[in-house]
């Protein structure tokens, strides 16, 4: 049961991960035909003075935050896989949950303190909506670890991973909105 669970959690985040990457690809792709067939919207112009030191300021922090994410994702199905091969003790997974929750809090602090300006904030919103569902992950985490139940250690998972997924589902709203702004 273990190993179907653990197998389902590493699945679905490479596929999470996966579809992430091509509709970022994708969105990056545009033929000559498109940019010819659409004709040239002009923008309404507003008044609005943003350095653009702040707004690079501003992508390179949410950079930096999207790549701690993606690092301690790629260390939790690392993990995941570990376990479910045996490699791994149960105390040893529980462990390496401990310092998800500790990375995940870190996270979120490094959000709170980003500061976007007004032309970023629907992304930032969506990137809000994704910590909160990373942060909802650390408290399934939690209680994972805190459970010697095994029944309740999977359903915990179970929780966290849909968690997770969700956190992931807006991480890519927020990358869809900064694609808007180019």
């Amino acid at each position: 049961m273990k190993k179907v669970f653990l197998w389902l959690i590493i699945v679905s985040m490479i596929a999470v991960f996966s579809l992430a990457s091509c509709k970022a690809e994708a969105a990056e792709e545009v033929t000559e035909e498109e940019a010819v067939e659409e004709p040239v919207k002009k923008p309404v112009v507003e008044e609005v003075t943003v350095e653009p030191e702040e707004e690079a300021t501003y992508i390179a922090e949410s950079l930096i935050l999207s790549g701690m994410i993606t690092a301690a994702m790629e260390k939790g199905s690392e993990a995941a896989y570990s376990f479910a091969n045996d490699e791994i003790t149960i105390a040893e997974h529980k462990t390496l949950a401990e310092q998800n929750i500790k990375d995940i809090n870190t996270f979120y602090d490094f959000y709170l303190n980003l500061k976007p300006p007004d032309r970023f904030k629907p992304s930032h919103e969506q990137l809000g909506e994704a910590m909160k569902h990373y942060l909802n992950s650390s408290i399934y985490m939690q209680q994972y670890i805190d459970t010697e139940n095994m029944d309740e250690m999977v359903t915990n998972l179970e929780n966290a991973t849909t968690e997770l997924n969700l956190g992931n589902i807006y991480m890519g709203k927020a990358t869809d909105e900064l694609g808007k702004l180019k």
